[in-house]
Parts: C-alpha cells; sequence; structure tokens
C-alpha cells in the first residue's frame, strides 16, 4: 500500500467529529470537516487586517453539495455565516483544500 493510499484509508480518522473534524455550515449545508484559522494574517491595503482559514472537506463530504460548491478563485463562499473569498483550490489525496480570506470589520 503506497502512503496516498493510507491516507485515503484514514480518512475515517481525521474527519471524524470525535477527532479533529468538526460540524461546518458551508453554503448552507452542515459538514464534518477541518478548519485551519490564521487570524493574524496581514493585508497592508486594510486597517484592520484579514483572516485566512484553510478548510479540508473529504470528497464524501463535498459530494453532498450541488455544482454550486465548486466555485473558483475570486467568488465568494459563505462559512458559518461569514463571507469569505476563495483565494485558491485544491485537491490532495481525496480532499478537497480551499483556501479563503475575509477583512475583519
Amino acid at each position: 500500500m503506497k502512503f496516498r493510499d493510507s491516507v485515503i484509508a484514514d480518512d475515517a480518522t481525521f474527519f471524524c467529529d470525535d477527532e479533529f473534524a468538526e460540524k461546518h455550515v458551508i453554503e448552507s449545508i452542515q459538514i464534518n470537516c477541518i478548519i485551519d484559522t490564521i487570524t493574524n494574517a496581514e493585508d497592508s491595503n486594510h486597517e484592520h487586517g484579514m483572516i485566512a482559514i484553510r478548510i479540508y472537506i473529504p470528497q464524501e463530504e463535498a459530494s453532498r453539495f450541488d455544482d454550486g460548491f465548486f466555485k473558483g478563485e475570486g467568488e465568494s463562499l459563505n462559512v458559518d455565516g461569514a463571507e469569505y473569498i476563495i483565494q485558491s483550490r485544491d485537491f490532495e489525496m481525496g480532499v478537497h483544500v480551499v483556501h479563503a480570506y475575509r477583512y475583519r470589520e
């Protein structure tokens, strides 16, 4: 078994809400995912800085969304009631990784 295969097989552990994942509402759908938050991100163009997040969504959870979830860079994504702008998105070892940000108020 390759490392990649073992990571995919362990998705159940990483994305279990008793372990690392939590329930979040993304685009009005509650899913189990992992959100990394960087609250000290600085942006010289905005006096209050910004909040950057990285969302890890397993393919199983992502399949619950219609095509509207798979937005592109620069588009808005609602996460737990806050609007973020998608900076980039990747698909790594069976997991969707979305980098997004919003400006602090």
